[in-house]
């Protein structure tokens, strides 16, 4: 069943996807990683398991070496992106083992679900409840008329990604760290929406907020 805040976004329950490898005679099984791997990363596995060169201009990287217990180095993040599912709603987003940092590109937008979500026997229940005061703080933002440019969460200690740091003095230099890497990747892969960051490193000034 899809369910608001999942589906469609970047929130961690529409980006994080269990992954189970079996390679009989390759891997031995029975164990459990927390390493970050992207969807990308799948590709260049399957074709190190059979044997064949990445082509040059693939995108990501094998875990292979991972799996068989050698020595791998462990990405320090991955990188998301919504634009059209059913509505165009262009989402960016950046998350290490703890942080994540989501750039809403269309933030006067409020927040809509795809329309299996809208339809769906939960958001019909969320609307309800929203009428007879039986959601809680954190669950009314969803019916809020507009989203934040930049939403900025602590996995460890907000799993559920409703309380938003972008504003918080304590939480500067991460914020701009992962505007940075954000940024670079959006520049090297020709995304079309203005990262906050030039090429260079400098803040551009189309760009989204880079300071607070």
């Amino acid at each position: 069943m899809p369910f608001p805040r999942a589906k469609g976004t970047n929130y961690d329950a529409g980006i994080r996807v269990p992954l189970i490898v079996w390679a009989p005679g390759r891997i031995q099984g029975g164990s459990v990683r927390q390493e970050l791997i992207s969807h990308v990363d799948l590709a260049p596995t399957w074709l190190e398991i059979a044997g064949i060169e990445k082509p040059r201009k693939m995108q990501g990287r094998s875990f292979l070496p991972l799996l068989e217990g050698r020595p791998y180095q462990p990405r320090t993040e991955v990188f998301s992106e919504r634009n059209w599912h059913d509505n165009f709603d262009p989402i960016r987003s950046v998350r290490t083992s703890r942080y994540k940092l989501i750039f809403n590109a269309a933030p006067h937008f409020p927040y809509r679900p795809a329309w299996d979500l809208a339809d769906s026997p939960s958001w019909k229940s969320i609307l309800r409840l929203s009428t007879q005061g039986g959601l809680n703080a954190d669950q009314l933002q969803m019916m809020n008329p507009s989203r934040p440019l930049l939403e900025l969460y602590d996995l460890e200690e907000d799993p559920d990604e409703f309380h938003n740091l972008m504003t918080s003095p304590r939480h500067r230099e991460i914020l701009l760290t992962l505007q940075h890497k954000l940024s670079q990747w959006m520049h090297e892969t020709y995304d079309y929406l203005p990262p906050a960051f030039a090429a260079s490193g400098e803040p551009k000034g189309r760009g989204w907020p880079v300071s607070l």
